[in-house]
């Protein structure tokens, strides 16, 4: 099992998130050749800040982080995205572009 722990992207405004990126297309790219290799199963990343979610003043999602990591994460087969800052508990079918894949909710 290999873990990723990324603010993504709540420091946005502070430059910093270029350099977040890249870091989580290195972490990702190692995770995924490991998986490849048979030595993990999964690819698990928690982050704080969320880029779905359905509270109010926030929905559907954050387009510009959807833009920048959900990519990210699908090119790197990451099993499920862990997020906080919204102090709530939601589930939700597998995402693409924000919004749900239909064909995964009938299996």
């Amino acid at each position: 099992m290999h873990f990723l722990v990324t603010t993504a992207g709540a420091l946005i405004g502070d430059g910093t998130l270029p350099k977040e990126l890249l870091n989580i297309e290195a972490d990702l790219a190692s995770a995924a050749l490991r998986r490849l290799r048979g030595k993990i199963d999964f690819i698990i990343v928690m982050q704080h800040f969320t880029i779905w979610t359905d509270q109010l003043d926030r929905s559907p999602a954050n387009f510009s982080l959807v833009a920048l990591e959900e990519n990210i994460f699908m090119r790197y087969g990451v099993d499920i995205v862990i997020v906080g800052h919204d102090h709530v508990y939601q589930r939700s079918a597998p995402m693409f572009w924000a919004f749900p894949i239909l064909w995964a909710m009938c299996k």
